[in-house]
């Protein structure tokens, strides 16, 4: 997923104690034109899925986001806790430096510009 726009983020806790296998690398596919990409770490699923123009645009896809995962998760038993409350976004005034700073915290490489957290 490119920096240009905005990306739709998702994360579940899982209650499996093992590793999902295929999983162990980030995993991507279309939906029209939408990209959307699973992961897991740290015992959770993350799904992502961009670039939206808009934040509407991005609201409006996530009944298909959570669609997906309740699918997965039947598809192949895997337990999570569906807390799907919307989070407080902080819209950033640089977002240049916030992507450096949360990247040098976290021990990871330059993140791009992060707009909202």
């Amino acid at each position: 997923m490119s920096n240009q726009g905005l990306t739709l983020r998702v994360a579940v806790e899982t209650l499996n104690k093992e590793p999902f296998a295929g999983l162990e690398s980030e995993s991507g596919f279309q939906v029209g034109s939408v990209r959307v990409s699973i992961t897991q770490r740290s015992g959770y699923l993350v799904f992502k899925a961009g670039d939206f123009v808009t934040e509407e645009e991005a609201a409006s896809f996530l009944p298909r986001l959570k669609a997906g995962l309740w699918n997965l998760a039947l598809e192949y038993n895997i337990a999570f806790i569906p807390d799907f409350e919307q989070r407080v976004i902080t819209r950033s005034v640089d977002p240049e430096s916030v992507g450096r700073n949360i990247a040098e915290s976290f021990g990871l490489s330059d993140l791009g510009p992060v707009h909202k957290i």
